[in-house]
């Protein structure tokens, strides 16, 4: 993040600039108000920018102004403090902003309207645990660090078949669960189950790495996009991010 400062007349929330957008975040320690089956369930971006969405989605997005445009009003999914939707709006572009938690549906309303993106970012409640006929498809659906959880990751992938006619570009950090194994020695995961969750389910729509980076301890970034074989080819040529 380039910079956090307090605000007197915010005890639980925080400011931070990211990208060039004003975000108002939750302190840490307001947590409380928030259940934690809630935490458990997909972590609700509370208090957190992820590292996948303005490492690789955001510079992606960027670096391609005129195809996001192209694809008519997008849907991001899982906003949690909406940097990348958010970003999408500040480039000209349309674009829906969701999350299931109404505490944080609250607060992305209050981010659109601290950075003036009204109505080209709209905010609205989207539980991926349940079906949806409330919102139109969308040839561009995008979301950061959704699959959490085989359980999360399943469900995120039927939403993202009920609402995508196109592509979905999906940021994700690698995450390999540590466990005990039969023998009693700790073993760590050889790919991120989670991830490999979301791709299973996401068949048949293909996925295409469009790019990644490394981090510490092994682990990456990657942004993938998923969707059917003619409109990963229409996608623009391979990103240089």
């Amino acid at each position: 993040m380039n910079s956090v400062m307090g605000s007197p007349t915010m005890p639980t929330a925080h400011i931070v600039q990211q990208r060039g957008l004003t975000l108002e975040l939750d302190d840490l320690s307001s947590r409380c108000d928030i259940a934690p089956e809630d935490h458990s369930k997909d972590g609700t971006g509370v208090g957190q920018v992820w590292q996948a969405a303005t490492d690789l989605l955001c510079d992606w997005l960027e670096s391609h102004p005129q195809w996001l445009k192209e694809q008519g009003r997008s849907l991001e999914l899982g906003a949690g403090v909406g940097v990348a939707g958010m970003l999408v709006a500040k480039m000209g572009a349309e674009v829906t902003i969701t999350d299931y938690h109404p505490r944080v549906v609250s607060r992305l309303r209050a981010n659109v309207a601290l950075n003036g993106l009204d109505p080209l970012a709209s905010v609205a409640p989207l539980d991926w645990s349940v079906p949806t006929s409330d919102f139109q498809r969308y040839r561009l659906v995008f979301g950061a660090d959704l699959a959490f959880a085989q359980r999360s990751a399943a469900q995120c992938a039927a939403r993202v078949q009920e609402l995508c006619e196109g592509v979905f570009l999906y940021a994700h950090q690698e995450r390999h669960a540590i466990f005990m194994g039969p023998d009693g020695q700790v073993q760590r995961e050889a790919t991120d189950s989670g991830l490999d969750s979301l791709i299973k389910a996401a068949s048949p729509l293909v996925c295409r790495q469009l790019c990644k980076r490394d981090l510490p301890e092994g682990e990456r970034v990657v942004l993938l996009a998923l969707g059917a074989p003619a409109a990963l080819a229409a996608l623009p040529s391979p990103s240089t991010v």
